[in-house]
């Protein structure tokens, strides 16, 4: 509605309610959630370069801000450092294909790509 309204960029950060039928006792039903739009002037790809540096700047910050609670999550659950490439690979259409199709041999025989 935002970019409706001629704003070029609306971003939201809020509270998150689901209520939906869960059978764990883990279910998340409540959330902290980031809502991105944006106009697009002239070609999809202005998106790709907002997410690449979205990501690059979310994982730098928490690696240099948030490493006190990063180190106390690892004593319990060990994961190795947060990593984000600074350009994501970005292929055209053909390219992926045939990189599938590689990949793949013969288990994509079914599969009709347009």
């Amino acid at each position: 509605m935002s970019i409706c309204g001629d704003f070029r960029r609306a971003f939201e950060v809020g509270p998150v309610f689901r209520a939906e039928d869960s059978y764990t006792h883990r279910h998340l039903c409540e959330f902290t959630g980031l809502d991105v739009e944006m106009e697009i002037k002239k070609y999809y790809f202005e998106v790709m370069v907002i997410v690449d540096r979205l990501f690059v700047t979310m994982f730098d910050s928490l690696n240099q801000h948030c490493k006190k609670y990063l180190d106390a999550v690892a004593c319990q659950y060990p994961f190795e450092p947060l990593k984000c490439l600074r350009h994501n690979l970005r292929l055209a259409y053909e390219e992926g294909i045939q990189m599938l199709k590689r990949s793949c041999e013969g288990s994509l025989s079914t599969i009709i790509f347009y």
